[in-house]
């Protein structure tokens, strides 16, 4: 399956030199990660000492795609930076958040097996949310 495309865009923060929001619109998986990777290397590797990525148009996270948010954190921290995620769809959040319940605990046994179940979590959420909807 071919990944549809994933659009960044990386700003100045209005409020502060040091900061840099980077929203992201499409899916964030195997195929796209290695695009944020480049966008965020300049960031993490720069004097840039916060990171907003604005996830309101983001529609589906893999485990590829956590690495890279991971890996961004891991080398803003080390200069004493900050990554923080904002307006993330239902379906991201819910990722986000097995994600962050259980951060040291190995719960699968490869990527594929994580991907499966990220995207089924996800369907599911996006069933739920267009249930509630009525749609």
């Amino acid at each position: 399956m071919t990944s549809l495309p994933l659009a960044i865009r990386v700003a100045p923060d209005a409020h502060t030199t040091s900061a840099v929001r980077v929203a992201l619109a499409g899916r964030l998986d195997s195929d796209t990660a290695p695009e944020l990777e480049r966008a965020l290397q300049p960031l993490v590797g720069g004097d840039t000492t916060s990171v907003v990525m604005e996830l309101a148009e983001l529609t589906f996270l893999s485990s590829a795609g956590i690495r890279v948010l991971v890996a961004a954190r891991k080398g803003l921290r080390a200069r004493g930076g900050t990554l923080v995620l904002s307006r993330a769809q239902p379906q991201v959040a819910t990722v986000l958040g097995i994600v962050m319940a259980l951060p040291d605990l190995m719960l699968f046994e490869d990527d594929r097996e994580l991907d499966r179940h990220l995207a089924e979590v996800q369907a599911k959420t996006l069933d739920a949310r267009r249930h509630k909807s009525g749609a």
